[in-house]
C-alpha cells in the first residue's frame, strides 16, 4: 500500500501531575516535551525517551486507567 504508517503514541492517563513527572522525569529519565492545562482544567503532558514518545493526560475521557504500553530496550 502506499500510506506510510508511523509508530503510534499512547494517550496515558494520570491523575496527580507531579507524581507523574517524578515517575517519567526522574525516575524513567524521560524529557518534558510540552505541558498544558493544570489548576481548574485537565493537565497534558508529553514525555519522551529517544524514540518513545507519550502522551499523558487528566481529562476523564483519554486513556483508562490501568493500561499498558510495553516498551522494548
Amino acid at each position: 500500500m502506499g500510506v506510510e504508517l508511523k509508530p503510534p503514541i499512547p494517550i496515558l492517563r494520570m491523575h496527580d501531575v507531579e507524581a507523574t513527572k517524578r515517575f517519567y522525569l526522574d525516575y524513567l529519565g524521560c524529557e518534558l516535551d510540552c505541558e498544558e492545562g493544570g489548576q481548574d482544567s485537565p493537565a497534558f503532558m508529553q514525555v519522551s525517551r529517544g524514540p518513545v514518545v507519550l502522551n499523558l493526560s487528566s481529562h476523564h475521557g483519554d486513556g483508562t486507567p490501568g493500561s499498558v504500553v510495553l516498551v522494548f530496550r
